[in-house]
C-alpha cells in the first residue's frame, strides 16, 4: 500500500511573496529538487499540492507552472461558495469544473451534505449543532451524482487529463454503501471509468478517532467497481493520529498492495505562519529566540536538508523567515534588504520548514508500518484499541472489536435524527 501527502492552504507559505517559474526559476527549481528527494527517500509515499477551485482558482497558473509534475487535485469550494452566501447554480459548477479541467490532476466533486444544521453554523468540520437526517439522504446523494455525472461531460468536452473522485459520505458503514450506490446509478456505466477513487467524508459521520476506525473500515467493505478501489482519499487529515486505522487495516490485509491514500492537510503548511511543525509524533513550537529550541529543532532541520533534501538551511534565513515569523520577519528583510531583496531565500527558509514537517510525517508513518511501539508513541493511552485492528479481518471481528475495544477511542459523533423526519421531531 502506498500513500500520497496532498498539502493544502498553500497562501501560508506565500506570505511574502507571490512568486511562479517565471518569476523566481532558481526557487522553483530547488523546491522541485527538494520534494523530488523527499519523495525518492519514501518510495511508498508521494505528495502532491491542493486548491480551492472557486476561493482559490487565481492561484491555478501558479501552482501549475511550479507543481506541474505533481499531483494537484482541486476542491470543487462547494462549501466556501455557502459560507460565502452563494447560490450554488449550475453555472457555477460548470465553472468550477473548467478550473479543474484546466489546472488538476484530481478534481473534487461536489457533494452535498445529508445533515441538518441546528443555529447558524455551516462550518463542514463541527459536529456542534450537527445531525444525520436518513430523510434527506437518498435526496443528496442522488443530487452529488448528478454532479459527478456533469462534471465527467465537462471533463470529456475540455478533453483534460483531470480525473474526478467521488466524494462519499455516511453516518456508518451501511450508509456509505448506500451513499456509493446511488451516486454510480446516476452515471452512466460507460463513464466510470473516468472516476479517479473514491473519496470518503467524515462530515456526517464525526471527527472523534471512533469515527476515523468506522470510516476506513467502511471503505475496506466497500462494494464499487475495481479500479476505483484502487486510489482512496482522506478528507480532513487534521493530524497524524488519522492514518493509524489505514496502517492497522493494511496490516490485517484488508487493503491490496496496489491502493493508494492520499490525504490532505493545511497543517503543515499552516505551521509556517504559527511556527510549528512536525517533530516525530507530536508537533513542534519555535520561539522567537535563538535559545536551546531553536536550535534544537534547526540543528534537526539543517541534518535533513543535508542527507535527504540535498540542500543547506542558512541560520540566519531560518530565524528571520520562519522563527520571528510574519510580520515581523518581513519588516526585518523589507528594512535590512528592501522589499524585494531575497525572496530566495526567505521562501526558500519556509519551504524547508514545511518541507520538513512532510518529511516528519512520511517518516513516522514507515515506523508505525513495522513496528507498533511508534503507534503507542502517537497514541500512548489508547494505542491498545487501534493495535488489536490488524487482527479483524471479518465483519464478525469488527463486530466484536466495536463492541470490546473501540469504546476506548474518544468519539465526536454526528447524532442522528433517526427515524424523525424533522429536527423538532427529533428534540421531542
Amino acid at each position: 500500500m502506498s500513500y500520497e501527502y496532498i498539502a493544502s492552504g498553500m497562501s501560508y507559505i506565500w506570505k511574502f511573496n507571490n512568486f511562479d517559474r517565471e518569476t523566481q526559476p532558481e526557487l522553483v527549481k530547488t523546491i522541485n529538487m527538494m520534494m523530488d528527494n523527499l519523495c525518492a527517500k519514501f518510495p511508498n509515499h508521494n505528495m502532491g499540492i491542493l486548491f480551492n477551485g472557486y476561493t482559490e482558482k487565481n492561484l491555478g497558473p501558479r501552482i501549475k507552472s511550479i507543481f506541474g509534475k505533481y499531483p494537484i487535485h482541486v476542491d470543487s469550494g462547494g462549501l466556501q461558495m455557502i459560507t460565502l452566501g452563494r447560490t450554488i447554480t449550475e453555472e457555477l459548477k460548470d465553472k468550477v469544473y473548467e478550473v479543474q479541467a484546466k489546472y488538476g490532476s484530481v478534481g473534487m466533486s461536489f457533494d452535498k451534505i445529508p445533515v441538518k444544521l441546528v443555529g447558524d453554523r455551516s462550518d463542514r468540520v463541527s459536529m456542534e449543532g450537527r445531525f444525520f437526517d436518513p430523510s434527506i439522504f437518498d435526496e443528496c446523494a442522488i443530487e452529488s451524482g448528478k454532479n459527478l455525472a456533469r462534471q465527467i461531460e465537462v471533463f470529456l468536452e475540455k478533453d483534460t487529463t483531470c480525473r474526478p473522485m467521488m466524494i462519499i459520505q455516511g453516518n456508518d458503514q451501511h450508509w456509505y454503501q448506500r451513499w456509493s450506490d446511488l451516486v454510480l446509478k446516476q452515471i452512466p456505466q460507460d463513464h466510470w471509468q473516468y472516476i479517479d477513487g473514491i473519496a470518503s467524508g467524515a462530515a456526517a459521520l464525526g471527527q472523534g478517532m471512533r469515527e476515523d476506525v468506522e470510516r476506513v473500515w467502511a471503505l475496506s467493505q466497500l462494494e464499487a467497481p475495481d479500479h476505483m478501489k484502487k486510489k482512496f482519499h482522506m478528507l480532513g487529515f487534521g493530524s497524524m493520529n488519522r492514518l493509524i486505522p489505514i496502517i492497522e487495516f493494511q496490516k490485517a490485509g484488508l487493503f491490496d498492495k496496489d491502493v493508494l491514500f492520499s490525504y490532505d492537510s493545511t497543517k503543515h503548511t499552516g505551521g509556517v505562519s504559527r511556527g510549528q511543525t512536525q517533530d516525530g509524533p507530536g508537533i513542534f513550537q519555535m520561539t522567537r529566540h535563538r535559545d536551546a529550541k531553536f536550535y534544537y529543532i534547526y540543528n534537526k532541520i539543517d541534518t535533513v536538508c543535508r542527507e535527504v533534501f540535498g540542500t543547506r538551511l542558512d541560520e540566519d534565513d531560518f530565524f528571520y523567515a520562519v522563527a520571528q515569523m510574519a510580520p515581523s520577519a518581513h519588516d526585518y528583510y523589507a528594512k535590512t534588504y528592501g522589499k524585494d531583496k531575497k525572496i530566495y531565500e526567505r521562501n526558500l527558509a519556509a519551504w524547508t520548514f514545511f518541507l520538513y514537517g512532510v518529511w516528519a510525517v512520511m517518516h513516522y508513518v514507515e515506523l508505525m508500518e513495522q513496528d507498533d511501539t511508534f503507534v503507542a508513541a502517537v497514541r500512548p493511552r489508547d494505542h491498545h484499541c487501534f493495535i488489536t485492528l490488524k487482527h479483524v479481518k471479518t465483519q464478525e471481528d469488527y463486530n466484536y472489536w466495536k463492541k470490546h475495544l473501540g469504546r476506548g477511542l474518544r468519539s465526536a459523533g454526528v447524532q442522528s435524527t433517526k427515524d424523525n423526519t424533522t429536527l423538532e421531531g427529533f428534540f421531542q
